[in-house]
């Protein structure tokens, strides 16, 4: 990824060097190398500005993913704002950030916007395995805020199931972490300690 990004500095075309950063992100979010991943959608969001506005709303959704990873729910509700407010639905973007823009909308006080979000992706959860395993992370979430963790594990291992159908391990683990945290909460140590195994 970075010497990829190295090429398309070179090219000199937004969009190319936009995606470029966009990969490098995602590898750093991966790595859980957090001030890095910051750093990259940081320069994603100078590069946006001559790309479009699209961009822009895009990248505004991966550095909520990062101030979310980095427990900066204040600065993820300004990024999830902005990307709302550019009229980008979070339902178009991969289902790996989905989640954390709901969640920092409804911690930011957002919840009307968060449940505009969602109702936006039900219809998709419908046709698409993929968007189904986003719809019912985002539920979850819901589930949790509203203190219903039992609801947000019926979710959770309707997403887990999924996943392990259509063969995710990267969203496979994080909803086995949550799964475990979720146990964990209710003092359910033998169920958490699976979860995290």
């Amino acid at each position: 990824c970075r010497r990829g990004t190295e090429l398309a500095r070179k090219a000199q075309n937004p969009v190319v060097l936009w995606h470029n950063l966009d990969h490098l992100g995602r590898a750093y979010d991966a790595l859980l190398d957090l001030e890095r991943a910051r750093r990259v959608r940081e320069e994603m969001m100078e590069v946006a500005a001559h790309a479009g506005p699209q961009y822009e709303a895009f990248t505004f959704t991966r550095l909520c993913a990062v101030a979310v990873l980095s427990e900066d729910w204040e600065g993820a509700y300004a990024h999830a704002r902005r990307a709302h407010e550019a009229g980008t639905s979070f339902d178009v973007f991969d289902g790996l950030y989905l989640h954390y823009g709901f969640e920092a909308l409804l911690r930011g006080g957002g919840k009307r916007s968060a449940r505009e979000e969602v109702r936006g992706l039900a219809e998709r959860a419908k046709a698409n395995e993929r968007d189904r395993i986003a719809y019912l992370r985002c539920l979850a979430v819901l589930s949790e805020f509203e203190g219903d963790t039992q609801r947000a594990l019926d979710r959770l291992r309707g997403a887990e199931t999924l996943a392990e159908k259509i063969g995710l391990p990267g969203d496979l683990w994080q909803i086995q972490r949550k799964i475990g945290e979720l146990h964990e909460q209710r003092g359910q140590t033998e169920a958490a300690r699976a979860g995290f195994s």
